[in-house]
């Protein structure tokens, strides 16, 4: 009798002693890691290019820049805005008539699919504009930019994180009158290399 209860009482601890180190290790878990909202900057150097369906196609080298802010919803799974752009020409306060880049404002996803590993997917949807001062060129917007690409990133401090990401684009922007016409599937695409920097509010 006295055997079977203090088995009894010996499984109720063990049973108990591991739903508390179940809930330290929980705790622990998400008290480590990526937490709270994030802010982010992001630039780097890619190779974009600019077509149309009448045979416009253009290639550039460009710089890149990005904002980004967000909440991660697990020390895991990051959501968020990001806007962006490539620079083709730069704008100038003095001549009106330079200045030339696309930008996108898109909502953001990161995913870090191994527990405890710096390696991220990203994925990003959103609106695409095409921004031209020159007279014989002509602005425009479009739904169904995207953006998909992997990263790496490292805190080398509380709350600070380092992150390297190469990622690829597509998107289209409205079609526009010409003297012969007009010019469709106005589109674009893009792969850069970027460094990241971001600030999470909890860890």
């Amino acid at each position: 009798m006295r055997a079977a209860r203090l088995k009894f009482g010996l499984k109720i601890f063990l049973t108990l002693a591991f739903q508390i180190l179940l809930v330290f290790q929980i705790q622990a878990g998400e008290s480590t890691g990526r937490g709270g909202f994030m802010v982010g900057f992001q630039s780097g150097y890619g190779r974009l290019n600019l077509r149309s369906d009448q045979g416009d196609d253009l290639t550039r080298g460009t710089y890149s820049m990005g904002l980004q802010g967000g909440y991660a919803v697990t020390s895991r799974v990051i959501l968020g805005l990001e806007v962006n752009g490539w620079l083709l020409e730069p704008f100038n306060w003095h001549d009106e008539e330079k200045g030339e880049a696309v930008n996108n404002t898109m909502l953001l996803l990161h995913v870090f699919p191994i527990e405890r590993q710096p390696v991220y997917l990203r994925a990003a949807l959103g609106r695409a504009g095409y921004t031209a001062n020159a007279p014989e060129k002509q602005g425009g917007s479009g739904w169904g930019s995207w953006l998909a690409g992997i990263g790496y990133e490292i805190s080398p401090s509380q709350h600070f994180y380092i992150a390297a990401q190469i990622s690829y684009g597509r998107g289209n922007y409205s079609d526009v009158p010409d003297i012969l016409g007009r010019v469709t599937g106005r589109r674009y695409r893009v792969a850069d290399i970027s460094l990241a920097l971001r600030w999470y509010t909890r860890r």
